[in-house]
């Protein structure tokens, strides 16, 4: 190096420290990619997904209080005046269950919303025998099908659910790990190599200094 030219010197300096600027540049947009990426997951999938199963639950405890209503009531004609309800709560759940369906990936996920096709089938078939032996005024048969059939069945449905839950808020609390992991090391790679670009520079600068100087330094008191 001490047998380069000064414009040589200068170029590589130069170079090497655009090279530490360019790796900088570099991390920080990988970083904010992954940030990116777990943020997608968070607020596209996960969080999607955890909301549209907190809303079923919702309507199933709504369902439920409902049943339960009809069937107990003194006047048979109950079922028949919350009818349209019962027929819009089913017509959301479902709408719902379908916005589910189109998101979920793991082979868990697929397992649990297995087990809920199933629940909510059996759900509504008893729900819908309990409610139509009260309209009948099958009061004693009602209470029976609403004891043996129609609450079983929304405790697993519920079960089920809450499980799908679970699973979905521990996938939202692992991404929003992720992302702050990921943030964590974008930002100290980038304190790394910006110290390396100040030593580098001051390095160079120095080695560039002592290189220009001294021969000038020589040549004066040579002549």
């Amino acid at each position: 190096m001490k047998n380069w030219k000064i414009g040589t010197r200068l170029a590589v300096g130069f170079a090497l420290v655009l090279a530490l600027l360019v790796l900088i540049a570099w991390r920080n947009v990988q970083g904010l990619a992954a940030q990116d990426a777990a943020t997608q997951r968070i607020t596209q999938r996960a969080l999607a997904k955890e909301r549209a199963a907190s809303d079923i639950n919702r309507l199933v405890n709504v369902s439920v209080r409902r049943t339960t209503a009809i069937v107990k009531s003194s006047d048979p004609s109950l079922g028949t005046y919350f009818a349209e309800d019962t027929k819009a709560t089913t017509g959301e759940a479902r709408e719902l269950a379908e916005r589910i369906t189109a998101l979920l990936e793991s082979a868990e996920e697929k397992d649990i919303w297995d087990k809920y096709q199933a629940a909510i089938d059996a759900f509504i078939v008893a729900r819908d025998a309990a409610v139509a032996a009260r309209i009948e005024g099958r009061a004693e048969e009602a209470e029976r099908l609403l004891a043996q059939s129609y609450e079983p069945a929304a405790r697993r449905m519920t079960a089920v659910v809450q499980a799908l839950l679970d699973l979905e808020r521990a996938a939202i609390d692992a991404d929003a790990r992720s992302a702050h992991e990921e943030s964590a090391s974008a930002r100290f790679s980038t304190i790394v190599t910006g110290a390396l670009a100040v030593a580098l520079g001051a390095l160079i600068a120095w080695r560039l200094t002592r290189g220009i100087v001294r021969p000038l330094e020589h040549a004066v008191q040579v002549a």
